[in-house]
């Protein structure tokens, strides 16, 4: 019996059909996902920096509460930066030399400022932080666009100084955080550090 042998052509390789098959569906895969991710980078730049800020805000909170001694947030405004550090509070017009005696006056003129019982006359107090930073944040890809204390304290350049009592309390105040392009999130925070944000 004669045995028949059957050719079988094995093919090596893709042809050019395939290839560009392949290309055109990896192209339109990209131009479908390409903006979600841009949209995505831009909404994780902006989240990371009101989480930093609101973070913040609770360190120099609880770091106020843990220590009995005021705290202050500080923010520059322009610049994505935030400092946390230990505070002194001065009264207007008070001499270097009454400097040691300052923590002892510090609490009742804070208990004064917390209750809100200010003479007409008063003239508002002066806030410096002292010693080294317990937290240095450099918020990426953000700038703190400008800091609303309250009444006429809308401040749009400097530095802006948020005290935090040793009760824990702070004045309320209004944050607002721009990226590069140009997406902006206000973060409205109470005297307790609760944060609420709009995406504007």
């Amino acid at each position: 019996m004669r045995s028949r042998s059957h050719s079988t052509s094995i093919r090596d390789g893709f042809t050019l059909i395939e290839i560009l098959m392949v290309l055109a569906i990896f192209g339109v895969l990209a131009a479908v996902t390409a903006p979600m991710f841009v949209r995505s980078m831009r909404g994780n730049r902006l989240r990371a920096g009101t989480r930093a800020i609101v973070s913040a805000g609770r360190y120099a909170r609880s770091m106020a509460l843990l220590k009995q001694v005021e705290m202050v947030l500080v923010m520059e405004i322009g610049e994505g930066r935030i400092t946390i550090q230990p505070a002194v509070v001065r009264k207007p017009h008070e001499d270097e030399e009454e400097a040691e005696s300052l923590e002892a006056e510090n609490v009742a003129y804070l208990a004064e400022m917390g209750s809100g019982v200010l003479g007409e006359e008063s003239e508002p107090a002066q806030v410096t932080a002292t010693g080294e930073a317990e937290l240095v944040r450099k918020l990426d890809g953000v700038v703190i666009d400008h800091v609303n204390l309250g009444g006429d304290q809308f401040l749009t350049e400097g530095t802006c100084k948020i005290l935090y009592r040793n009760n824990g309390r702070c004045d309320p105040y209004e944050v607002q955080i721009t990226d590069t392009f140009g997406e902006r999130v206000t973060i409205e925070v109470d005297a307790l550090s609760s944060a609420q944000t709009t995406r504007d």
